[in-house]
């Protein structure tokens, strides 16, 4: 065993044939991306989220974790289990970003968002309502025909970034980001950042896009590949507002592909009102 980093005191690895975690399938790519959810299952242990994106047509598997950080109890969400969405288009890659939505619905169990960059022409994101053994209660779909939706377009692959927000208009309901790092507005791949604003039951009630040309965005080029990946960093500069941090993995200032992340102070609408 190599020798531990003087921060990590210790590990555990979660893999196949890990605590009756045995049905990973090669290729599956267990791990994708991965999520803290809270505590699923009410045994006051903090639980995680796992996405295997090329597990069949793509799973989410819910971990159920102990104090050590082992794996308790799993259940895994695709759909051929675990109340996960069905009729998907093969190779639609659900899993492909998680990100934990806290108690959305107040029921006393935790949510969790799921993203299949691939579904339909542009992506979809799911928002999927747990139960204490991690199985989907329901769930409600959001994409280019979706209520309130934002205007999508053949292969922006809308939601492969996710990430959870603070409650940005105070309406008891945090916000999630969704990256589309295909959209083609500002420039072939130049990417974009959509905050959706949910309700309980999670539809969608609004949204705000933010690229160089709406929402307060950043300068983007062709290629950047802006929002691959995003997520909410809390209120960065103490204005009562939460604020979000987006990659562009790709940007070339200063040396091709050298890549850059953005931190947007957003503002109650969701718009961004200055960067960083």
């Amino acid at each position: 065993m190599c020798p531990l980093p003087e921060d990590v005191a210790a590990y555990t690895r979660i893999s196949n044939g890990t605590s009756g975690l045995d049905g990973l399938v090669v290729g599956g790519q267990f791990g994708y991306r991965v999520s803290g959810l809270g505590d699923v299952d009410g045994d006051g242990v903090e639980d995680a989220a796992s996405g295997a994106a090329t597990d069949g047509d793509g799973a989410v598997y819910v971990l159920m974790l102990t104090t050590s950080g082992g794996l308790r109890a799993h259940t895994k969400v695709s759909e051929t289990g675990g109340g996960g969405p069905r009729l998907l288009r093969s190779g639609a890659l659900f899993g492909s970003a998680v990100a934990g939505l806290g108690d959305m619905d107040s029921d006393g169990r935790v949510d969790v968002g799921v993203s299949a960059y691939l579904e339909g022409h542009a992506g979809a994101v799911f928002v999927m309502f747990l139960n204490g053994s991690g199985g989907c209660t329901s769930y409600a779909r959001l994409d280019a025909n979706t209520t309130n939706a934002p205007a999508l377009a053949a292969d922006d692959f809308f939601g492969r970034g996710l990430g959870l927000l603070s409650d940005l208009d105070g309406d008891g309901v945090a916000e999630l980001a969704a990256g589309a790092p295909g959209d083609d507005t500002v420039g072939s791949r130049a990417g974009a950042a959509y905050v959706l604003f949910l309700t309980a039951s999670g539809s969608l009630r609004s949204h705000v896009k933010i690229d160089s040309t709406t929402g307060g965005g950043p300068p983007l080029d062709a290629s950047d590949f802006f929002a691959l990946s995003v997520d909410g960093i809390g209120d960065v500069d103490s204005d009562g507002t939460g604020d979000m941090v987006a990659s562009a993995f790709a940007d070339d200032d200063g040396q091709t592909n050298a890549g850059a992340v953005y931190v947007l102070f957003l503002g109650s609408s969701g718009a961004a009102t200055s960067h960083a």
